[in-house]
């Protein structure tokens, strides 16, 4: 419909018709379908502040469509429903949902995927290598699954699933930390072969452990008898409770007999030493 333009050089009659077209085009006010008829602007804004008719709200289409791409225009689409789309759906920020996204596939790193709950997939899968990103799996099941690790080298104690081939047989001393083998690992005799020399000290042997029976006859002589403080002259005797040192006398002093224990005894001058005195220090100086 052209502009209707009324000139100064237009007759009456032409002024006439321009108008009587001016009011055709705009219509019968009388027509409009709006409460407020006075004049086209009052039913414009009618229809703008609240007619459920116009393109201000959705609400009342129950099947929306769109002609083209949806240009957001730095906005969000908000509220409290669900998105069902059977195509696919390209973001480049990050979707956020207090509800459930369900999807059949999700593509991308998932780098921003936060809070997934995966107890209602009954037969969850990967598609790929789970990284753990330095967290742990937690809670209470088993590996139903075969699970293949890696044939860790040698010493190498990093903290990873690794497997390596079965065998039958001792555990090399290289393949055992230091110190980490207590007396609860170990059962049965245990061969000298195993234990190096000079490793088992006194400390390491309780009271009354060692019997008779487990001393071979000769094997134990002088060299393994110490008293301390032992010195050259010194007399081995048994006091009733266990063997202690007599330190050796001075020169000239003779070994003799009190009520229970040995003494070395200085003899006076003119003494007579008696034949069973005699005899008592040839037994002492051997």
């Amino acid at each position: 419909m052209p502009t209707v333009t009324v000139n100064l050089l237009d007759t009456f009659d032409q002024w006439r018709l321009k108008t009587n077209d001016i009011g055709a085009n705009l219509g019968d006010l009388t027509s409009l379908s709006t409460t407020n008829k006075t004049n086209i602007v009052s039913a414009l804004n009618e229809v703008v502040s609240g007619d459920s008719d116009d393109m201000e709200n959705l609400i009342d289409d129950t099947t929306p469509q769109l002609g083209g791409h949806l240009d957001l225009n730095s906005s969000n689409i908000t509220g409290t429903g669900n998105i069902s789309n059977t195509g696919n759906i390209s973001n480049t920020g990050n979707i956020t949902s207090t509800g459930t996204i369900t999807g059949t596939s999700f593509v991308g790193d998932g780098s921003g995927i936060t809070n997934i709950d995966l107890v209602t997939d009954l037969t969850p899968q990967l598609g790929a290598n789970l990284d753990l990103n330095s967290f742990s799996i937690t809670g209470t099941g088993s590996i139903a699954e075969t699970v293949i690790g890696v044939t860790q080298s040698t010493s190498d104690n990093s903290t990873k699933l690794a497997t390596t081939a079965y065998v039958d047989a001792q555990i090399g001393s290289q393949a055992a930390n230091p110190n980490s083998a207590l007396g609860g690992h170990l059962s049965g005799t245990i061969s000298n072969a195993i234990i190096p020399n000079n490793t088992i000290t006194s400390n390491m042997i309780a009271a009354g452990v060692i019997v008779a029976q487990d001393i071979a006859p000769n094997a134990v002589n002088g060299t393994h008898i110490a008293l301390g403080s032992d010195a050259v002259g010194d007399t081995l005797y048994y006091n009733g409770t266990d063997y202690a040192r007599l330190a050796k006398g001075s020169a000239g002093q003779v070994l003799t007999m009190g009520a229970n224990n040995p003494s070395w005894t200085t003899v006076a001058a003119g003494s007579t030493v008696t034949e069973g005195f005699a005899i008592s220090m040839a037994i002492a100086l051997g």
